[in-house]
């Protein structure tokens, strides 16, 4: 039985505790995009705090305020003061950690009690630890993370006009869009939806809903103003226009993918063993929204506008295309958010029955140490043979060409997919595959002064095809996960190092 608000709030944070001390155990960076990410920003630590002396003649940065620049500013900062070991350690802890308490925050702000916004946090913890955190989808996280603290002070500022809670609202607003475009974008709806019923159901003055909006509105206009707007508005013209008039086959097509978007609402679960994955998230559906199918009271009332938010970046996933303007996964992005805000539904329905909300929050405990158990049997083996990966690195001589090479058959997690990073971060060595400006548009301010030949960074198990006389004139390395088969590396070769994790080969056809 909970008989004080202090007993949820407690267990909050000892279970935030226990998800950010998993997250400092986590020194081998264990997530697909984590090593790119945690290797630019030690070239641009170089780059700006040590006048290029390690990669000035491999790498260039010239910043100005755009999406992207301030996470890899905090990142390069942490590098630099603490260490890349370090630095990846806390990075992956304030990862997990921020976005629940960014969750608590809003629901703080908006009104609920200690129960309901610590059971909104535990709950997120499962949210902090889905398939947006295994793709090691960093910035992004942050940005949601952001978002949220951003709606808490919004909500403030409409409940009581007071210009310190705006004016922290905007401040919120500019690092959203420096750390994540989709940040600024999903705020700008979330607020729009929320100032819409607001003024709907008499509760702000058409005249402050108007004063709420024009930060977001304006930062969207001139975002759009840019080159790469204008190209995100190029873009969606012609996906509204190949809709107006499908062409023959469309139709089978269309019904493609409608199921492939119906089966996308699980893509948040998805990360190690499906059937888990599944019966996981389903727990945490079950829990979050049960108290809205007890009660439709809940539903038409507290319940009301988070529901509201929710089914609006629901339909926002559905009519959001795959990529766009550049960004992979863009249009399953708004899932995350739209889940969060169910959470938010449920827990505010919850308090209307003190007996529901305390069975929703023994619930939600359940969900969070049970998550945390799956993550950790999965991530802490892979984490030691990512230590066994780096330590491979140590038999590369520095300032080599290194071409990195994932032997992984596609899925859910690929924590060796940018793994060969590595070979730059600590041996200085040359690596084809960062994010940068030539491949990431919206990474303009870093890139490669000349880029090595890059194949198709899963060629191996796609099968596809390797220019090998580039590979013989421009690598003298190769960084290969283990085991490999021998003829899908068709140069003459000596094996430097192995263990049971990668090999190092040296390229003889020079």
């Amino acid at each position: 039985m909970i008989r004080s608000p202090r007993v949820p709030e407690a267990t909050f944070i000892g279970l935030l505790s226990l998800y950010v001390a998993f997250g400092l155990c986590l020194g081998g960076a264990p997530l697909q995009d984590l090593p790119d990410h945690l290797t630019r920003a030690h070239i641009m630590a170089d780059l700006l705090f040590n006048h290029g002396a390690q990669f000035g003649d491999q790498f260039a940065v010239k910043f100005d305020f755009s999406p992207y620049v301030a996470g890899d500013l905090l990142l390069a900062s942490l590098d630099r003061g603490i260490g890349a070991a370090w630095a990846a350690r806390v990075w992956i802890a304030a990862l997990i950690g921020l976005l629940p308490l960014s969750v608590w925050f809003a629901l703080r702000r908006l009104g609920a009690g200690a129960i309901a916004a610590s059971t909104a946090g535990v709950l997120a913890l499962y949210v902090a630890t889905d398939h947006f955190f295994v793709l090691g989808f960093a910035n992004y996280l942050f940005g949601v993370a952001c978002a949220f603290f951003a709606y808490g002070w919004f909500c403030t500022a409409a409940r009581t006009g007071r210009a310190g809670a705006y004016a922290g609202f905007v401040l919120l607003l500019l690092l959203c869009y420096a750390v994540h475009l989709t940040a600024l974008i999903f705020i700008s709806a979330i607020t729009a939806v929320s100032v819409a019923f607001w003024v709907l159901t008499g509760r702000v003055p058409l005249r402050r809903a108007a004063v709420l909006m024009s930060a977001p509105v304006l930062l969207v206009v001139l975002q759009l103003a840019t080159a790469s707007g204008m190209d995100l508005i190029a873009q969606a013209a012609h996906i509204a226009s190949a809709a107006a008039h499908p062409g023959a086959g469309a139709g089978a097509a269309e019904g493609w993918r409608a199921v492939s978007k119906i089966t996308g609402f699980a893509f948040p679960a998805e990360r190690f063993n499906l059937t888990a994955d599944v019966a996981l998230f389903a727990l945490l559906i079950a829990t979050a929204t049960f108290p809205m199918l007890l009660s439709w009271r809940g539903v038409t009332g507290v319940s009301a506008e988070p529901l509201l938010i929710a089914c609006a970046l629901a339909l926002l996933y559905v009519i959001t295309p795959p990529t766009v303007g550049g960004v992979w996964y863009a249009g399953v992005r708004p899932l995350q958010y739209a889940l969060l805000f169910l959470i938010i539904a449920g827990v505010r329905s919850a308090e209307l029955r003190p007996g529901v909300q305390r069975a929703q929050f023994a619930l939600a405990v359940l969900v969070a140490v049970a998550n945390l158990a799956y993550v950790a049997v999965y991530m802490l083996p892979v984490n030691a043979a990512m230590g066994r990966y780096k330590a491979l690195t140590a038999s590369i001589p520095p300032g080599v060409t290194v071409l990195p090479v994932d032997t992984e058959p596609p899925r859910f997690y690929r924590p060796f997919l940018h793994a060969g990073a590595y070979a730059t971060l600590n041996r200085d060595a040359l690596t084809p595959y960062l994010f940068s400006a030539d491949n990431t548009p919206q990474m303009y301010y870093f890139r490669y002064r000349e880029r090595p030949y890059s194949p198709y960074e899963s060629w191996y198990s796609a099968n596809t095809s390797v220019r090998w006389d580039r590979v013989a004139r421009e690598y003298q390395y190769v960084l290969v996960t283990a085991p490999w088969a021998a003829q899908k590396i068709p140069l003459s070769y000596t094996v430097v190092a192995r263990n049971d994790v990668a090999a190092l080969l040296r390229l003889q056809d020079r």
